[in-house]
This record gives structure tokens, sequence and C-alpha cells, in this order.
């Protein structure tokens, strides 16, 4: 081992042994690049990201581009039963073969030497090379990938975690949303100039909910930690929520994440009177699937390490962060409203995507915040309160992925 990488392993090593329970992590861990390397290599380049929805590739040759890091991925339909990943370098000398985010390609032309690939990968045509080559050796390389409801996910490991058990679980509750049944209204993408632990941290707690998110507390009931009287008069409205859920077969048995699992379910019951994440708590859209009636509550979905989804029952809202660097990470949320709803007639946009844009550009201010914050040379380590003890959760996580 070369002595710059042993030394800057030994310092990852120290910084993990060291580590307060409770306790925010050290300023290295938002901040150096060695231990955004790490993450990278132990994190992102390890578990399964979600890619897309599935209404991107709707025809057979349609794809798109799912970028990380240094890592660009096809993800194409290959034929109307069949959605495939590829990674996207071609065979002969490496060049990348698709550079437009999204498209149709009814094959895959590499532009630099002109090897050709069919839809499913296997190698069709490479030009010059003798007769007696082999091209079955060549195909572009795949990427895991995994389909669960219309949701897209990809997993760039050799020998990537099992996702059954995620299925497993949330498939149940994804169904009755009919998410495969469902498009883009919407997207919305922008760089925040923080960590992704940040903006994972910030996402597994409410404490800062009442100081910053006004629209929120007024919907939701949970983020409403700091009135123990509207706690009470929600209370007794969510037994009365979830009694008629059960009566419509709804499951809204609470999945929580656990020392060995990557993925949580719940869900969010909103105040008496709102049935939708709205600005004004009205319906917006069409109802989804089969749900047959307008909830009290939304479904919300955690999947480490930066997925992050809320369902009401007329639109679904997707939020996807990315890591750039150290102090950067990218955002990309994601509207969906039934596929037969009418844009100006079904839904406005505007309407569909307020709310949680309030909430997201909220976040996006306070996560900034906290990065110039741990940036500072005054910056040291702050206990948890007992309310944040989903982030301790996360936080333990991550450790030990990234321990050797």
């Amino acid at each position: 081992m070369k002595e710059g990488v042993e030394t800057q392993d030994n310092n990852i090593a120290h910084l993990l042994a060291t580590r307060r329970p409770n306790m925010s992590l050290e300023q290295p861990f938002y901040t150096d690049q060695n231990v955004f390397d790490r993450d990278m290599e132990k994190i992102f380049m390890r578990y399964w990201l979600f890619a897309g929805h599935i209404s991107r590739i709707p025809r057979p040759g349609d794809y798109f581009l799912f970028e990380i890091g240094n890592d660009c991925v096809i993800v194409i339909r290959v034929s109307d039963q069949e959605v495939a990943a590829f990674h996207n370098v071609c065979r002969h000398r490496g060049s990348v073969i698709l550079k437009a985010p999204e498209g149709r390609a009814n094959s895959l032309v590499c532009p630099y030497h002109h090897w050709v690939y069919k839809r499913d990968g296997t190698l069709a045509a490479a030009r010059h090379m003798p007769d007696d080559f082999d091209k079955t050796g060549f195909g572009l390389t795949p990427a895991h990938l995994r389909v669960v409801e219309g949701l897209i996910f990809l997993c760039l490991a050799q020998d990537p975690p099992s996702f059954d058990p995620f299925a497993k679980d949330l498939a149940p509750r994804l169904q009755p949303y009919g998410l495969a049944r469902t498009k883009i209204c919407h997207t919305y993408r922008y760089t925040a100039r923080s960590n992704w632990k940040l903006l994972a941290e910030n996402s597994r707690e409410c404490n800062h909910c009442p100081p910053a998110h006004p629209e929120y507390c007024r919907i939701v009931a949970s983020a409403n930690i700091d009135s123990p009287k509207v706690l009470e008069e929600d209370t007794a409205f969510a037994a009365e929520c979830e009694a008629r859920w059960a009566k419509i077969g709804l499951e809204c048995r609470t999945i929580p994440f656990l020392a060995d699992t990557w993925h949580l379910a719940a869900m969010m019951i909103f105040r008496k009177g709102f049935v939708s994440q709205s600005l004004d708590g009205q319906p917006v859209a069409p109802l989804l699937g089969s749900l047959p009636e307008r909830l009290a509550g939304a479904l919300a979905v955690v999947i480490y390490p930066t997925f992050w989804f809320e369902a009401s029952s007329d639109y679904a809202m997707i939020q996807r962060f990315l890591p750039v660097s150290p102090t950067q990470t990218e955002i990309e949320m994601i509207w969906l409203v039934h596929e037969d709803a009418q844009e100006g007639v079904d839904y406005q946009v505007e309407r569909v995507t307020a709310f949680w844009k309030a909430t997201a550009d909220q976040d996006r201010t306070i996560c900034e915040d906290n990065q110039a914050g741990v940036n500072s040379s005054a910056y040291q380590p702050g206990p948890y309160a007992a309310v944040e003890s989903e982030v301790e959760k996360f936080v333990c996580w991550y450790l030990s992925q990234v321990a050797d």
C-alpha cells in the first residue's frame, strides 16, 4: 500500500474509532475529500440507488442516462417486457456511446469507431475486426437493475445487497398508489452547497420542522412536536384514520429501520380537514391507483442512502440526492400524477409542486447554513436531542458501511 493511501486510511480509522455516540460527526466527515472518496466507494458504488421512473422509457428503444461519480449507466427499454441497464462504455476502446441524457435508440452505436450494440447489450458489429473475432465476449457491461411498482433502482456493485427484502416490504404498500400507472408531472433539479450526509440527517428528523417548515407543519400532524395540545388532538384523529384505512385494506403498519436494514415505510397522518400535501391541504390531482377515497395521510418511504418518497392520495413526490463533492450535492425531485390526468384540466403543475418546492427550498437553506457552520474552525460535534434518534440510526448505519 502506498504511504499516502495508508495515512489517509489511518486518519479515517481514527475518526471512526473516536466517534462519540449520539453526537454529530467530526468536521472531516462533512468536508474532507478522502472521506468523500470513501463514501463513494463504500456506499454509492455498493448500494441500490433510485435511477428514475418507468414512464421515462415507455417504448422499446427509449433510454435515459444515470450518472454517479465517474460512472454513467444507460437505462433502456429492451422490449415491451424488459428493461436493462448497461455501463455507457464501448468495449472497443472505452468511449462513451450515448451522450444525450435521454432519447430513443434502435441500436447503440459508438460514435468513435462505430461498434454497434443491440438494445440487449450484445455486440452486433465491430468494424475492421477479423472474420474470426468473437463478438460474444464484448457485449456491454451490465449493471444490476430492479423495478418495483414503476420505480427503477440500480446497483453498480458486482455483488449487490439483496433487493428482495425491500421489494417484499414495500411493494404491497406501494401497490394501491399505482405508481407504475403514473407519469412525471414535473422535474426539479438543483445543487445544494452541502455535504450529502447533512441533507440525509436533516431528512431523518423533524426537530427543525416547527421553525423551518410552516407549510409542512400545517398539514402533517407529527411535525408539530412543539405543540402538545395539537399532538393530542391529532392522535385521536389518527386512530380514526387508521381504523378507516384498515377497512379498505390499506396497510399502515410502520416498517422501521433496523440495525441490518436500509429501508423504512410509514403513514404520515395529516391534521383533520386536510387530504393532500398541497398549500391548502386540498386535492390537486385525480386519485392515484386503486385508492377508493381521499386519504388524510401520505405514505412515506425512505431508502438509504439518499431516496425519500411521500405519496398523498392524488400525487407522489420523490426526492433523491447524489454527491458531487464533499460540500456539494445534486438534488432531483419528481412529481407523479395519474397517467390519464390532463394538465390544465385535471391538475395544474404549480399547485401540484408548490408544497414540496417550498419545503425543499427551506431545507436547502438550512442545510447550506449547516454546512457553512461546519466549515468553520470553531465547529465541534454537538449532541442529538431525543427527538433526533433517527439521525443517530442513520449515522450508525453510515459508519458501519465506511468502516473496513
